[in-house]
């Protein structure tokens, strides 16, 4: 029993967590490529990094 029952609590973290497993088995399912974006910290490691300016491959492009 609950000490305030008046008193809402927010999400319990377990449901939480469950929750967003289920979001996650589901959007895997969906797409079948999980996603690498780390909203934390606005990094994706899944990303290759660019070898070249993109200005140069854009030259490059433009005058082949």
């Amino acid at each position: 029993m609950d000490k305030n029952p008046g008193i809402e609590r927010e999400h319990e973290p377990e449901t939480d967590i469950e929750r967003e497993d289920a979001i996650r088995r589901t959007s895997e399912k969906e797409d079948g490529d999980r996603d690498t974006f780390n909203p934390r910290t606005g990094e994706d490691p899944g990303l290759l990094e660019l070898t070249e300016d993109p200005r140069e491959r854009r030259l490059k492009r433009h005058t082949m």
